[in-house]
């Protein structure tokens, strides 16, 4: 449900000639996930959160069975 809410709008953009935005173009799934993995400090997070996800799941899912 996410990931069709946070789509970008597909709306006409007036240009002012004092506007210092630029242009909005419209990007894809693709380049928004090169983006995210591109960015070190994500990587760090997803590897700390997988790290400690794996060792949750053993301690809670392995360790009464023994």
């Amino acid at each position: 449900m996410l990931f069709f809410l946070s789509r970008d709008r597909r709306e006409l953009v007036t240009r002012d000639a004092d506007a210092a935005t630029p242009e909005a173009r419209h990007t894809s799934v693709l380049d928004s996930l090169r983006a995210l993995f591109g960015q070190p400090p994500f990587l760090a997070l997803l590897g700390y959160f997988t790290l400690f996800a794996l060792t949750n799941w053993g301690i809670n899912g392995w360790l009464p069975t023994c």
